[in-house]
């Protein structure tokens, strides 16, 4: 949280003692900053700098998916405990070259896959009365049509009842919605921690 701003009482008294018409006219003879902003040239910028919006479609150069959403959802009933998954695409980090790198339908798709967790998410009510909290990293593997394959636990939360409400959470979320066509792969894998709060 910012400090607020202190109010005129608590400032010295030599900025209440200037008339607003030398305020007004020292703002006048400012430079205009939009005026200096617009001539500058790109060629200045950092190599680290965001490329600019319009690419061609023969870009070669691989992008890597960091998609990372963060989901917060409440838990029904209970002891009104929460939990959050994040969705990372793991194992899959290279999405592809050429047009399916600017397709939005398939950098959407950690985002689909998440929004399916965030809704299957299944906290047991049993953990929730014992007030356990705990984050599992669960694997596991999308087919092309949405099957999920190969779920496993990637690192234990140390508390095996939910370690195995993660991996009830991936059950009940699959099928997921298909991979698209773009992507040109067959399947993707995800590695996803479900964090217990």
């Amino acid at each position: 949280m910012q400090t607020p701003v202190q109010s005129s009482d608590q400032t010295p008294a030599a900025t209440s003692a200037q008339p607003a018409e030398a305020v007004t006219a020292r703002l006048a003879a400012l430079p205009d900053p939009s005026a200096s902003a617009r001539p500058r040239p790109t060629q200045t910028k950092p190599a680290t700098a965001r490329p600019e919006k319009p690419k061609p479609a023969t870009t070669r150069q691989q992008r890597t998916d960091a998609a990372q959403t963060p989901v917060t959802p409440s838990a029904a009933g209970g002891a009104g405990g929460q939990a959050s998954a994040t969705a990372l695409a793991g194992g899959a980090g290279r999405i592809g070259t050429g047009e399916a790198e600017g397709n939005a339908e398939v950098s959407n798709y950690p985002g689909l896959v998440s929004r399916a967790l965030r809704r299957a998410l299944y906290y047991p009510p049993s953990a929730k009365r014992r007030r356990l909290t705990g984050e599992t990293l669960v694997s596991f593997v999308v087919a092309k049509g949405g099957a999920a394959s190969s779920i496993r636990v990637a690192r234990s939360s140390g508390v095996p009842e939910l370690d195995e409400a993660a991996l009830e959470t991936v059950r009940r979320a699959a099928p997921f919605p298909a991979i698209p066509a773009a992507a040109r792969r067959d399947t993707w894998t995800f590695t996803i921690p479900i964090a217990f709060r």
